[in-house]
């Protein structure tokens, strides 16, 4: 569960089949940082967004770029674009 320190950074949850976690995935896994600079100018939250699995996983999209099997293309490049969409928006990850 993410609890918003204001409603201006609220984290955004999407589902993992939803067609913009779909292209969020992909953008990660395929090391596509342009996409992924479009996608964070188009909607903000998303560098702090959680894809949510059918079973209530959750994952960050910093999730994903670490994720196995551990390099991606234009990860480090990725985690900076993240890092800085993400600067001034705090938010408090709780246990379900």
């Amino acid at each position: 569960m993410m609890v918003p320190v204001s409603d201006e950074t609220a984290a955004v949850e999407i589902p993992a089949d939803d067609p913009r976690a779909v292209e969020l995935v992909l953008a990660v896994h395929g090391g596509d940082a342009d996409a992924i600079r479009r996608l964070l100018a188009e909607d903000p939250r998303l560098a702090r967004a959680g894809l949510v699995d059918r079973k209530g996983g959750f994952r960050s999209l910093l999730h994903l770029v670490a994720d196995w099997p551990g390099y991606f293309p234009n990860g480090p490049q990725i985690v900076h674009l993240l890092i800085e969409a993400s600067r001034g928006m705090s938010w408090t990850a709780l246990p379900p």
